[in-house]
């Protein structure tokens, strides 16, 4: 048996959340027991095994082309290399040197747990004596405290991490880059890390990371507002396996800037699913590429400028509507089919036909939200 204790903190609970996930389900028993998740061995084996493959699953996610671990200055110098020449590392204590890379942080931990009884593990986790002081991808409570509603305390003093063991480190950044679904555009061209988060354990028959990797090549978003049209997109294309997660995007740390939030949303997929079934609401799966069709416009910064406009509007409107309001889907209607009336009186430029094509396309979608109202 092992066990982890649970963060209090919202982002180092999801990292933790998609590392434990993303254990092969079918040989362990999962629970929750006050402020702990229990992993079991269904035969009463060694689990040190199982969570070795995670850091070889996190190391092969990276290997694989898709990002790097980005490192602020003072990340490299509690990862890689310090300031004073006697300071242990990250490195260090696993006998890497400074030209190595991340995935080998992963790699090599994973060697030295695939050794390790249960009860090593334990003690190496939460008692080892060596301890580091988190980097910034695992301390974005400290930095964003009182900035955004996600985070848990607007007192800095009360989100200031303790110093953590080398396994809790390179487990938290394991979950990190598991969790790490590829980036989305922010509006002004800035890149942003997208990170999908779990808020349950235990709930999948597949691993979270091959959910995730799945993700990122099929789905990813083009864009990150409006936030209504990125709730509908997470809520219309991950898979109902995921059940309810929390979306983060990251500016990710550089030089000498730490890591910060730019936008976070909580998707109960559950929730929807059951608020779509009261509503009388179904989506085949043509009728869902018509909804993407609209939101993609809505989230690309690339979009045209008038049509994203008017995409933007829709998808907050359709986004209320979708939740049961009659007001807004009236709107939709009344909004979508008014611009298909005046873009038809004009002389039709590419943009004004695309513009058409949208709105006419969306009157529908309102006509058939109007019909479940009725």
């Amino acid at each position: 048996m092992i066990s982890f204790e649970i963060p209090k903190e919202p982002i180092l609970r999801g990292y933790l959340f998609s590392f434990i996930n993303s254990l092969d389900p079918s040989p362990i028993r999962v629970r929750s027991e006050g402020d702990f998740v229990i992993i079991e061995h269904i035969k009463k084996r060694k689990v040190t095994g199982l969570i070795a493959k995670v850091y070889e699953k996190a190391s092969s996610k990276i290997e694989g082309g898709n990002f790097k671990v980005a490192l602020s200055n003072n990340d490299k110098a509690i990862i890689i290399r310090a300031r004073t020449k006697d300071k242990p590392t990250i490195f260090s204590a696993l006998g890497l040197t400074p030209e190595q890379s991340m995935e080998d942080v992963f790699k090599k931990t994973a060697s030295i747990v695939k050794q390790m009884t249960n009860e090593e593990f334990q003690r190496e986790y939460y008692t080892s004596r060596l301890r580091f002081a988190p980097p910034s991808l695992l301390r974005i409570e400290h930095y964003q405290a009182g900035r955004a509603p996600f985070f848990i305390s607007k007192k800095l003093d009360r989100t200031k991490p303790e110093y953590l063991t080398l396994l809790q480190i390179v487990t938290f950044l394991a979950g990190y880059v598991i969790s790490h679904s590829g980036y989305v555009l922010a509006d002004g061209g800035q890149r942003r890390a997208m990170l999908i988060l779990p808020q349950v354990i235990g709930k999948t028959k597949k691993s979270f990371y091959d959910l995730i990797l799945d993700y990122y090549k099929n789905y990813k978003p083009p864009g990150a507002r409006p936030e209504e049209a990125l709730y509908l997109w997470f809520a219309l294309t991950l898979p109902e396996e995921i059940v309810e997660v929390s979306v983060v995007g990251v500016k990710e740390p550089y030089g000498a800037n730490p890591s910060s939030i730019d936008f976070s949303l909580h998707i109960n997929l559950e929730l929807q699913k059951r608020v779509w079934e009261d509503l009388g609401l179904s989506l085949s799966e043509d009728k869902k590429l018509i909804w993407l069709k609209l939101l993609s416009y809505a989230l690309s910064p690339k979009t045209e400028e008038k049509i994203r406009e008017d995409a933007i509007k829709y998808s907050k409107l359709l986004f209320k509507a979708s939740q049961g309001s009659a007001e807004a889907a009236r709107e939709l209607l009344l909004s979508s089919s008014r611009t298909v009336a005046i873009l038809a009186k004009t002389r039709a430029g590419k943009r004004d036909l695309e513009r058409q094509k949208l709105s006419a396309q969306t009157s529908k979608i309102a006509e058939k939200l109007l019909s479940i109202f009725s």
